[in-house]
């Protein structure tokens, strides 16, 4: 989806995107997770944040398509 974005010009969305992943995702759940799963915690805290940030990014990237797609209509 970031390189999506980038590929289209939507720089914002490509900088969001980032930042989700790797602050706004990863970081609470690197805090979190090992307080709650030991060592497990920081191993699976990368993959969870992957998931998150994928859940939150379906519905935009939908919105994209489906903008584009109107666009190469008219």
């Amino acid at each position: 989806t970031n390189m999506m974005f980038q590929s289209i010009g939507q720089k914002i969305l490509a900088a969001f995107t980032a930042i989700l992943r790797n602050g706004l995702c990863f970081v609470p759940l690197i805090i979190i997770l090992p307080q709650k799963l030991g060592l497990f915690g920081i191993q699976i805290a990368q993959s969870v944040a992957d998931v998150l940030t994928f859940i939150i990014l379906v519905p935009l990237a939908i919105y994209i398509y489906r903008k584009l797609d109107k666009s190469e209509e008219h």
